[in-house]
Protein backbone atom coordinates (compact mmCIF):
# COMPACT_ATOMS: atom_id res chain seq x y z
CA UNK A 1 0.00 0.00 0.00
CA UNK A 2 1.50 3.32 -1.06
CA UNK A 3 -1.45 5.56 -0.16
CA UNK A 4 -4.68 5.12 1.83
CA UNK A 5 -7.56 7.34 2.90
CA UNK A 6 -7.91 8.30 6.54
CA UNK A 7 -10.95 6.01 6.76
CA UNK A 8 -8.99 3.02 5.39
CA UNK A 9 -6.13 3.74 7.82
CA UNK A 10 -8.56 3.91 10.76
CA UNK A 11 -10.35 0.70 9.64
CA UNK A 12 -7.00 -1.09 9.39
CA UNK A 13 -5.96 0.09 12.87
CA UNK A 14 -9.24 -1.24 14.30
CA UNK A 15 -8.48 -4.56 12.57
CA UNK A 16 -5.02 -4.76 14.16
CA UNK A 17 -2.89 -3.32 11.34
CA UNK A 18 -1.11 -0.33 12.88
CA UNK A 19 0.57 0.94 9.68
CA UNK A 20 -1.51 0.40 6.53
CA UNK A 21 0.84 2.34 4.23
CA UNK A 22 3.75 0.00 3.53
CA UNK A 23 1.71 -3.14 4.13
CA UNK A 24 1.92 -5.84 1.46
CA UNK A 25 -1.59 -7.05 0.57
CA UNK A 26 -0.91 -9.61 -2.19
CA UNK A 27 1.53 -12.48 -1.51
CA UNK A 28 2.80 -15.64 -3.19
CA UNK A 29 0.79 -15.19 -6.39
CA UNK A 30 1.19 -17.55 -9.34
CA UNK A 31 -0.25 -17.19 -12.84
CA UNK A 32 -3.20 -19.53 -13.50
CA UNK A 33 -4.48 -18.13 -16.82
CA UNK A 34 -3.89 -15.36 -19.35
CA UNK A 35 -5.28 -12.68 -16.97
CA UNK A 36 -5.57 -14.63 -13.70
CA UNK A 37 -3.41 -15.26 -10.63
CA UNK A 38 -3.94 -17.11 -7.32
CA UNK A 39 -2.22 -16.52 -4.00
CA UNK A 40 -2.79 -14.99 -0.56
CA UNK A 41 -4.54 -11.69 0.19
CA UNK A 42 -4.08 -9.83 3.47
CA UNK A 43 -7.25 -8.01 4.60
CA UNK A 44 -5.98 -5.22 6.89
CA UNK A 45 -9.31 -4.21 8.40
CA UNK A 46 -9.89 -7.84 9.49
CA UNK A 47 -6.25 -8.66 10.27
CA UNK A 48 -6.42 -11.95 8.33
CA UNK A 49 -4.78 -13.52 5.29
CA UNK A 50 -7.08 -15.41 2.92
CA UNK A 51 -6.78 -17.36 -0.31
CA UNK A 52 -7.28 -14.97 -3.17
CA UNK A 53 -7.33 -14.30 -6.86
CA UNK A 54 -6.41 -11.38 -9.09
CA UNK A 55 -8.01 -10.91 -12.50
CA UNK A 56 -7.00 -8.26 -15.01
CA UNK A 57 -10.18 -6.77 -16.50
CA UNK A 58 -8.52 -4.19 -18.69
CA UNK A 59 -5.25 -2.43 -19.19
CA UNK A 60 -5.78 -0.31 -16.08
CA UNK A 61 -8.04 -2.40 -13.84
CA UNK A 62 -7.85 -5.59 -11.81
CA UNK A 63 -10.28 -7.33 -9.48
CA UNK A 64 -8.88 -8.78 -6.26
CA UNK A 65 -10.97 -11.39 -4.44
CA UNK A 66 -10.30 -13.07 -1.10
CA UNK A 67 -12.26 -16.00 0.34
CA UNK A 68 -12.23 -17.78 3.72
CA UNK A 69 -12.81 -21.10 1.92
CA UNK A 70 -13.42 -21.99 -1.74
CA UNK A 71 -15.90 -19.26 -2.79
CA UNK A 72 -17.29 -18.92 0.75
CA UNK A 73 -17.13 -15.71 2.74
CA UNK A 74 -15.63 -13.78 -0.19
CA UNK A 75 -14.92 -10.09 -0.63
CA UNK A 76 -13.81 -8.50 -3.88
CA UNK A 77 -12.58 -5.09 -4.86
CA UNK A 78 -11.79 -3.46 -8.20
CA UNK A 79 -8.50 -1.59 -8.36
CA UNK A 80 -7.84 1.09 -10.99
CA UNK A 81 -4.39 2.32 -11.98
CA UNK A 82 -3.94 6.07 -11.57
CA UNK A 83 -1.44 8.06 -13.59
CA UNK A 84 1.48 6.53 -15.46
Amino acid sequence: VVWASEKAIADARRGGTPALVGTRLFRDFRKTGPNDWEGKVFIPDLGVTLSGTLTLVGRDQMVGKGCVARNLGCRSQTWTRIGN
